[in-house]
């Protein structure tokens, strides 16, 4: 390439990324307005994992200035508009094959693979967790939702307990004791 300059875009996760900031800045120009000087593009992967790697959802989002236009959910296997901008873009990338097969790999390619790089370093060190939840008697609020609970999570620094009041916490402490004793839980 003598003094040419090329777009290569690379295959693997940013693909859809790379395509997506081209094809979105270009909807103003195509709309008759200038491109705006101040945009906002995210790509966000998420992997979820239940059971260690026996179930693994990918569920990757294109964001354009505060709005998810397009995703790719694993267990719906396509992509799928979020809104009008995404609808066209969804409807081109579901027409290429090896796109779409692409991002269904990625579950294994990078969910998986990246589960195990993080198995060896971070998941080991946390050890066996357990969670409590015991709701504490207040017979002055019988209504559930209100009712105080204490959450206990036990982890290899010591039990953390936190009172929680409906949905706001009231406190947190640290105890190194054993847990509060079973109740109603709520």
């Amino acid at each position: 390439m003598h003094g040419k300059m090329a777009l290569w875009i690379s295959k693997g996760l940013w693909t859809a990324a790379e395509m997506m900031i081209l094809v979105v800045l270009n909807i103003p120009v195509a709309e008759g307005r200038d491109s705006p000087q101040d945009f906002v593009f995210q790509f966000k992967g998420e992997c979820y994992f239940i059971n260690g790697t026996k179930r693994v959802r990918l569920l990757d989002r294109l964001i354009y200035n505060r709005e998810e236009v397009l995703r790719f959910d694993s267990k719906v296997g396509e992509y799928q508009a979020v809104t009008e901008v995404g609808r066209s873009i969804a409807q081109s990338w579901n027409r290429q094959k090896d796109v779409v097969e692409r991002a269904r790999a990625e579950v294994d390619t990078v969910c998986r693979h990246n589960y195990q790089m993080e198995k060896s370093s971070t998941l080991q060190r946390l050890g066996k967790h357990c969670l409590w939840i015991f709701g504490l008697p207040s017979p002055s609020l019988s209504w559930v939702p209100a009712r105080p609970s204490t959450v206990g999570v036990a982890s290899p620094v010591g039990p953390r307990l936190t009172r929680w009041m409906g949905r706001r916490g009231q406190g947190v402490g640290v105890g190194t004791g054993t847990p509060p004793p079973p109740g109603p839980s709520s």
